[in-house]
C-alpha cells in the first residue's frame, strides 16, 4: 500500500514524498523534485523516528558542476 505524505509548504509544489511499506516495521520513503531550480539545489534533513529511537540522514541537490554556492538546509518531509 502507498501513500503520499502532505507537503508542509505551497512553495514545495515539485516536492512529491511517497512512503511504502514494506513490512511490519520498515517503510520505504522516496522524495522526488521535479523542474528542479537554483532554489531547489540545497542540503536535505531527513529524519524518522519511533519508539525505538531517531534516525537522521542528509542529501545534497546540486546542479553538478561541482561548485555549491551558498549551501542552504531544508528540512526533509
Amino acid at each position: 500500500m502507498e501513500r503520499k505524505m502532505k507537503r508542509r509548504r505551497r512553495e514545495d509544489e515539485n516536492i512529491e514524498v511517497k512512503s511504502t511499506p514494506l513490512s511490519p516495521g520498515f517503510v520505504l520513503s522516496v522524495i522526488k523534485i521535479t523542474n528542479t531550480t537554483v532554489s531547489d539545489f540545497a542540503l536535505y534533513h531527513c529524519r524518522a523516528a519511533n519508539s525505538l529511537g531517531v534516525s537522521r540522514s542528509f542529501l545534497m541537490l546540486h546542479d553538478g558542476s561541482g561548485k555549491s554556492q551558498g549551501v542552504k538546509m531544508r528540512e526533509g518531509r
